[in-house]
């Protein structure tokens, strides 16, 4: 299935598979490198195109804020995760716009809302309940929205700290059943463990030896 667009490199990200239809992200990537400049890559307004169970594009969204990378459907809602724009330049991450989550209706993906997380670099979500938590690219830590009201609990300002010494990535993170959340720091090679049970509090637990996850937790892939 051809999702291009006509766009050089559309970038696709990580799809939702639900009711038969698979919406896929694409963060429609400007450039590679740029000598001159010293820019890696940069991302511009990207897409979400939706596939039908027979293997047809019913429709192609356009999300208000750059980089869509993540896609989930929870709530009768499907949410995309918009890292905002990004580049590298001379070997560090410059946050170059807002990220958040688009909100849209689910079946009739109609655009609902904008839940803007200002320069946080936001990554991979887990939904508990009515509660997204999400990865940041640029500290060691979470980020809390409530997805049913539109608002941000714990933003880049006034993060769940997971580790305050590191200027470390998240870049995995899963929820068990049980209310575990495990967050995997990119820098550190550690996981984390926080109980969203008891107040989001972060478990003293810090694993940098590798043990075995519990069946069934979802999205932890870095």
């Amino acid at each position: 299935i051809d999702i291009s667009n006509g766009v050089f490199f559309q970038g696709p990200g990580s799809p939702a598979l639900y009711q038969g239809r698979i919406m896929v992200p694409n963060a429609n990537i400007k450039s590679f490198y740029d000598a001159k400049s010293g820019t890696q890559y940069a991302n511009e307004k990207g897409t979400v195109t939706v596939i039908s169970n027979t293997d047809n594009i019913e429709q192609t969204l356009t999300t208000t804020l750059n980089n869509p990378s993540y896609c989930y459907v929870a709530n009768n809602e499907m949410y995309i995760v918009c890292s905002g724009g990004q580049s590298v330049e001379n070997a560090k991450t410059v946050v170059k716009s807002e990220g958040g989550i688009e909100v849209y209706s689910y079946p009739a993906l109609a655009h609902l809302a904008t839940i803007n997380l200002g320069l946080s670099l936001p990554s991979r979500m887990v939904i508990s309940d009515n509660y997204g938590y999400l990865g940041t690219s640029i500290k060691s830590a979470l980020l809390k929205v409530d997805l049913v009201n539109r608002k941000v609990i714990n933003g880049i300002d006034n993060p769940i700290v997971l580790n305050a010494g590191s200027s470390s990535m998240v870049s995995a993170i899963g929820l068990t059943s049980t209310g575990w959340l495990f967050a995997g720091d990119f820098s550190d090679d550690t996981i984390h463990v926080v109980d969203i049970r008891k107040g989001d509090t972060v478990d003293n637990w810090i694993y940098k030896t590798p043990f075995k996850i519990p069946a069934g937790v979802p999205g932890f892939a870095g």
